[in-house]
C-alpha cells in the first residue's frame, strides 16, 4: 500500500517536471525557428491550461501540497521566458495570463 501511494504521490511532480520541459523545448524549437510566433503563442496557451488543471486539484501528501502551493503563488511566472521570446517579434504583441496581470 505504501509504494502505491509514494507511486502516486510522485506522480504530481513528474507532471509538472514534464510540462515546465515541454515548455522549455518549445522555446528552444521556437529560437530554431521550427515554432512561428503564433504557433509558440498558441503552445504556451495550451501548456498553461495544463498547468491551470494540474493546479487547480487538492493533493493529500503535504510535500504535494506544499509544491501546489508554491507554483500557485508563481504561477504568473512559471512560463514568462516563452512570452518574453516572443516579444522578441516585432510584429508580435505579448499575450497571455502573465501579461494582463
Amino acid at each position: 500500500m505504501s509504494e502505491r501511494a509514494t507511486r502516486a504521490a510522485a506522480q504530481f511532480p513528474g507532471q509538472v517536471k514534464s510540462l515546465l520541459q515541454q515548455a522549455l523545448l518549445l522555446g528552444d524549437r521556437f529560437e530554431l525557428q521550427e515554432v512561428t510566433p503564433h504557433g509558440l503563442a498558441v503552445a504556451t496557451g495550451r501548456l498553461e491550461a495544463a498547468m491551470d488543471r494540474l493546479l487547480d486539484k487538492d493533493y493529500r501528501t503535504a510535500s504535494n501540497k506544499r509544491l501546489a502551493k508554491h507554483l500557485r503563488h508563481q504561477r504568473e511566472y512559471l512560463f514568462t521566458f516563452l512570452h518574453f521570446r516572443a516579444w522578441k517579434e516585432p510584429n508580435v504583441a505579448p499575450s497571455g495570463p502573465s501579461v494582463r496581470r
